[in-house]
C-alpha cells in the first residue's frame, strides 16, 4: 500500500472529507437545536445527549484533520472493526440504525492510512444513508469480503435506494474522459473520493443492484508488511 502523495492530490480533496463530516454533524446539531423546545422533557434530554456527542465528534474530526499530515503513512488495519466504527458514528446521527455491518472475513486486514480510509468509507456510507432516509425500509450495508479470484480484500457499501444515473456507474477510464454532463450531486463527490482512493492504490467500482440500489466496492491491493 503506497502512501498518499499530497503533491499530486488536489488539496481540497484531502480536506473535503473533514469538511463533509463536520457539515453532516452540524446539520444534525442544528436540527436538534431548532426542535428542542417542541419536545418533552425526556426527548429533550436525549437530544441534549446527542448534541453533546455531535460537538465531541466535531472536535475529533477537527483534531484529526489538523494532525493528518503527522499520521503514520500506513498501519495494519482490521477492516471489520473500521466498518463498525463508521456504522456507530453514522447511526448516532440519526433516529434509527440503518447502517449494518457484515463480513465473510472478520480477520481481513490491510496496511493503509487508517484515517484516510475511515473517511472514505464514512463519506460513501453517509451518502448511501441519505439516499435511503426517505424510505421506511431503507438500509445500508457495509460488507467486508475477499475476492475469490484475486484473494484481495474489499469493502462493499450497498444501499437499497433509488440508485445512481447510469453515467455515474462507469469504469474509471470512461469517467476520466467524460465531459461535464456528469450530475454534480453524484459526480463531484465521487470524483473526489475516487481521486483520493486511487492515490492510495485502492480500486473503486460502482454498480447498480437489483431490484434497486447501488453497490460501491473498494478493492485493496495485496497487503505487504514492512
Amino acid at each position: 500500500m503506497k502512501p498518499i502523495d499530497h503533491d499530486t492530490v488536489d488539496p481540497t480533496v484531502t480536506f473535503a472529507g473533514p469538511f463533509h463530516d463536520i457539515r453532516n454533524v452540524i446539520s444534525t446539531l442544528k436540527m436538534d437545536i431548532d426542535t428542542l423546545t417542541d419536545t418533552s422533557q425526556l426527548q429533550a434530554c436525549k437530544r441534549l445527549m446527542r448534541m453533546e456527542r455531535c460537538v465531541d465528534r466535531c472536535m475529533d474530526i477537527c483534531n484529526a484533520a489538523l494532525h493528518q499530515r503527522n499520521e503514520p503513512n500506513s498501519e495494519l488495519t482490521a477492516l471489520f472493526a473500521l466498518a463498525q466504527e463508521v456504522a456507530s458514528d453514522l447511526n448516532a446521527l440519526g433516529s434509527k440504525d440503518i447502517i449494518e455491518v457484515s463480513s465473510d472475513s472478520k480477520h481481513a486486514v490491510v496496511f493503509v492510512r487508517k484515517l484516510q480510509v475511515f473517511r472514505v468509507i464514512f463519506n460513501l456510507a453517509d451518502n448511501a444513508r441519505k439516499a435511503v432516509l426517505s424510505s421506511n425500509f431503507g438500509i445500508v450495508r457495509i460488507h467486508i469480503g475477499i475476492e475469490p479470484e484475486t484473494q484481495l480484500p474489499y469493502v462493499d457499501i450497498r444501499d437499497n435506494g433509488s440508485g445512481m444515473p447510469s453515467r455515474v456507474c462507469r469504469p474509471p477510464s470512461v469517467l476520466r474522459s467524460a465531459n461535464n454532463e456528469c450530475a454534480p450531486v453524484h459526480g463531484v463527490g465521487l470524483r473526489n473520493v475516487r481521486q483520493l482512493v486511487e492515490a492510495m492504490g485502492i480500486r473503486m467500482t460502482i454498480n447498480s443492484v437489483e431490484p434497486q440500489g447501488t453497490n460501491i466496492r473498494l478493492t485493496f491491493p495485496e497487503t505487504s508488511f514492512p
